[in-house]
């Protein structure tokens, strides 16, 4: 029934999963042409890539045909006008589908490019201006229709036991993007969490088990002591997002990268930091791999696990550019 009901709400709303292979071959491409790094719409996407409508019918529910995996992406659009104008969704969606061992020919389900958009970036197109209703760059009024009723059952997707969503929260910092196909862009840096459909999809897959990746987000707590670090979302096994108060240089998104001592190691990707295990007793951030409380380190605290602990991270005493109060404060478990 839960199968019938996700092939229902597919074939009824026209809903287009796009193939793995394809976004295998858009970063491919914009590798070489960094035009090429913007996702297409919906329309622009051609039919090989995809399956929709009625082909989709009996691909999970006939028990005589075991089906494609169905992947469904929950991402934070990092601009207004487009959910990727840097391609670093693209860049990290490919390497996540790899990790989940899909095959090219494995389906996803991608907002952007599975249901009909509006071009924003056609020349003809200006915000508060009419075009004519059957522009190219519009929506025809069947296309409108089945978006708003699509968006209206998609909790359908999200709380399904075939799909496996891929929880994406990392919001990137796209400021050097000004402009996509001329058009300038305006970056939106919403917390994950805090937006409503990504909320809902999330709950949704939590709830009902649905996750495939390992990324989650995590509520860090807040205390009176402005110098504690903490780990405030943990956004994947591969990407964690720090905030600490008053030394802003250690803030940011630190990206995991080979091991270190037993444990993987993470790089800061806008700065000089990393973050690191040493002697399988403390974890550490500093701007020299390896170093440890004797040496040039930031932040530290004591744990044993084998990925940086969801805690409040305690700041070393130390004549760091940034700070203004060198105190350290006792670190605080989150709860």
């Amino acid at each position: 029934k839960n199968r019938k009901a996700l092939e229902d709400f597919l074939v009824r709303h026209d809903i287009a999963l796009i193939k793995v292979a394809f976004f295998k071959e858009q970063l491919h491409r914009s590798k070489e042409d960094e035009s090429k790094k913007l996702l297409p719409r919906r329309q622009d996407i051609p039919h090989y890539h995809m399956m929709h409508g009625t082909q989709l019918r009996g691909m999970w529910s006939d028990s005589l045909n075991s089906g494609k995996a169905l992947f469904a992406v929950s991402h934070a659009w990092l601009s207004v006008e487009h959910p990727d104008p840097s391609g670093l969704r693209l860049e990290a969606l490919v390497e996540e589908l790899g990790w989940l061992h899909a095959s090219d020919d494995d389906l996803v389900f991608f907002d952007y490019c599975s249901l009909f958009q509006t071009d924003i970036f056609h020349a003809d197109y200006r915000e508060g201006e009419e075009l004519a209703p059957d522009h190219e760059a519009l929506r025809t009024g069947k296309q409108t229709m089945l978006y708003q009723t699509a968006m209206r059952y998609m909790d359908v997707l999200f709380s399904n036991s075939v799909a496996q969503v891929i929880v994406m929260p990392e919001i990137y910092d796209i400021r050097k993007v000004k402009k996509a196909k001329g058009k300038p862009i305006t970056q939106n840096r919403t917390r994950y969490i805090e937006r409503g459909w990504c909320g809902l999809e999330f709950s949704l897959a939590s709830q009902h088990q649905c996750v495939a990746s390992k990324a989650r987000a995590l509520y860090g707590k807040r205390t009176n002591n402005e110098d504690d670090l903490t780990v405030m979302v943990q956004v994947d096994y591969k990407e964690i997002l720090v905030t600490v108060a008053n030394v802003g240089s250690l803030n940011g998104n630190y990206k995991q990268r080979k091991e270190f001592a037993g444990a993987p190691y993470f790089e800061q990707l806008d700065g000089p930091n990393f973050m690191y295990r040493k002697e399988e007793e403390r974890w550490f951030i500093g701007p020299e791999l390896g170093a440890d409380a004797t040496g040039n380190v930031w932040a530290e605290i004591d744990s044993q696990e084998p990925e940086p602990p969801e805690a409040f991270w305690k700041v070393r005493v130390c004549p760091h550019p940034d700070c203004q109060l060198w105190a350290m404060r006792p670190g605080t478990q989150v709860a």
